[in-house]
């Protein structure tokens, strides 16, 4: 089943920001990328349910004036990049995503998670907000991460990767080997491109791989389901990346671009390039 693309944002009590101050808001904080922001359809003062158009695109805000089920929200996995577990403890929860069905591919699906997670920016800003839960990953984030993250990420052309994906390392056999070995597998982005992505187990440090997901992650929601099977890319100097495509993961239920890391020949060196095919 598709996750739907949607965040939800934990408060400390109820609570409900008007749809206008939202809006104005958007269009403040985006502006520099060209994003304009208006309230769509009829939103008096201390409405608890709105629309507001995000570059064209319209999300909904509901505030569900009750907390998340407890099944639902220890479903939510901590993001591996925030130090600390975030709070849980809430009173209520605004719920953001699209009014209409998005359409299928790549960039409808960025554009779509862009115009909710911009409005989500808005609400984590709030003293009341605690935390943030993305949908399609799965993740849990404290309000601060997200919108320290997010602001990081506010550039043209560039997507939140670390809100939009959960990293999992996992133990298993290196291909051709007998050793348990680290991999990492990245959950979220079969939502855009049809596939999530899953490191093969190596003796490398796990630090050094997740920085490397990162980068494909990133490569992979700017330019879309551009590799074929058998490509190479990133890696390092003495390092490149063999992507296979395989129909489903060791970890995701989803189909995956399973990424091998290969040492390369030093008179092969030439093979070493950037997030490219």
């Amino acid at each position: 089943m598709t996750q739907p693309l949607a965040a939800f944002v934990l408060t400390q009590s109820a609570f409900a920001v008007d749809a206008a101050v939202v809006a104005r808001k958007v269009g403040e904080r985006f502006a520099h990328l060209g994003i304009r922001a208006e309230v769509h359809g009829a939103a008096p003062p201390g409405s608890t349910h709105y629309a507001i158009a995000v570059d064209g695109l319209v999300v909904t805000v509901r505030y569900a004036g009750e907390l998340i089920p407890h099944d639902l929200l220890t479903g939510f996995a901590p993001h591996l990049f925030e130090a600390e577990p975030p709070p849980l403890a809430h009173r209520d929860r605004a719920i953001i995503m699209p009014l209409d069905d998005v359409a299928e591919g790549h960039a409808p699906t960025v554009r779509a998670a862009l115009a909710v997670l911009r409005v989500a920016a808005i609400l984590a800003e709030g003293d009341e907000a605690t935390a943030v839960c993305w949908v399609p990953s799965a993740i849990l984030m404290s309000a601060a991460f997200f919108t320290q993250v997010f602001a990081d990420s506010a550039e043209p052309g560039e997507v939140p990767i670390a809100l939009l994906n959960r990293f999992v390392p996992y133990e298993g056999e290196a291909e051709g080997g007998f050793e348990s070995q680290a991999g990492l597998a990245v959950f979220g982005l079969h939502r855009f491109i049809g596939c999530d992505i899953e490191f093969t187990p190596t003796d490398l440090p796990i630090n050094l791989v997740a920085q490397w997901a990162l980068d494909a992650s990133n490569w992979l929601l700017l330019k879309g389901p551009i590799f074929a099977d058998g490509d190479t890319c990133g890696g390092s100097e003495t390092e490149i990346i063999r992507i296979r495509h395989v129909e489903r993961g060791r970890i995701s239920p989803y189909p995956v671009l399973a990424l091998t890391i290969e040492t390369l020949d030093p008179s092969d060196l030439t093979k070493s390039a950037m997030w490219s095919n």
